[in-house]
């Protein structure tokens, strides 16, 4: 398994000219999380993590060519695992802010993953609710009052 990951990203990293890198490998009940650890990797994160997304979209169909079965999510240098635990912060501080003032707030514009992260961190506490509004690429959250 970890194996056949290895040599896609070796497949997709050798077009960027990216030899030198290491993997971490993270095995969950439906999903391998994967972080790819190497230098200079800015460029393939990218703005907002936008191009980790396109590599690991890129990753996922290869696998799935291979009749890979498990989910892949794929980190670069423990980015996606940062900025999950800084949505987790801000998704508690909201919630502790809607508390005391009982006045709905609203977030800034998130992808998908990263309302889902909010919504899920949120779905524990009784006495927020979480809704998205808007239309992509400009969706956001807003965390209110439960009724």
């Amino acid at each position: 398994m970890e194996e056949e990951i290895k040599k896609v990203l070796e497949k997709i990293l050798n077009f960027f000219e990216i030899n030198d890198f290491d993997l971490d490998f993270d095995k969950e009940d439906d999903a391998v999380r994967v972080n790819l650890r190497l230098e200079n990797a800015g460029f393939l994160i990218g703005a907002d993590g936008e191009h980790l997304r396109d590599l690991e979209h890129i990753l996922r169909a290869m696998l799935q060519r291979q009749n890979y079965e498990k989910r892949i999510v794929l980190d670069i240098n423990n980015y996606r695992r940062g900025r999950e635990e800084f949505l987790k912060e801000i998704a508690k501080e909201t919630a502790h802010k809607v508390k005391i003032t009982k006045k709905p707030v609203k977030l800034p514009a998130m992808n998908a993953y990263e309302r889902r992260i909010i919504h899920m961190e949120l779905a524990t506490h009784p006495d927020v609710a979480t809704e998205s509004v808007g239309v992509e690429p400009e969706r956001y959250l807003v965390v209110k009052p439960y009724p």
